[in-house]
């Protein structure tokens, strides 16, 4: 799951919006301005002061569309983050760096 792109996650948990709207119908979609130039960000998604938690207005929007976010739910950023990362196995008969 964690190679999920962000609007798959986000349809992944809450699933599509049936009336086919983009995130620019959305409450949830917040925007900024910095250096001239405008962002976006999901608050449900998670915002961050980085590039990687920005967002398209004309992603296809998830279920919450018209819904509010539920308050036990975490962001799904924090989900993600929390997925563990599968260590490299050594395969039988591959040599390690380490050996001498």
């Amino acid at each position: 799951m964690t190679n999920l792109r962000k609007i798959e996650a986000m349809h992944y948990f809450y699933g599509r919006d049936h009336l086919d709207r983009k995130c620019e119908e959305c409450d949830h979609l917040i925007h900024g301005q910095y250096n001239g130039k405008w962002y976006y960000k999901c608050t449900v998604y998670g915002c961050s002061h980085s590039e990687a938690t920005d967002w398209r207005k004309s992603y296809d929007a998830c279920g919450l569309v018209d819904h509010d976010f539920p308050e036990h739910d975490n962001r799904i950023i924090d989900i993600l983050k929390r997925q563990p990362i599968k260590q490299e196995e050594q395969l039988p008969g591959q040599i390690s760096m380490f050996e001498a």
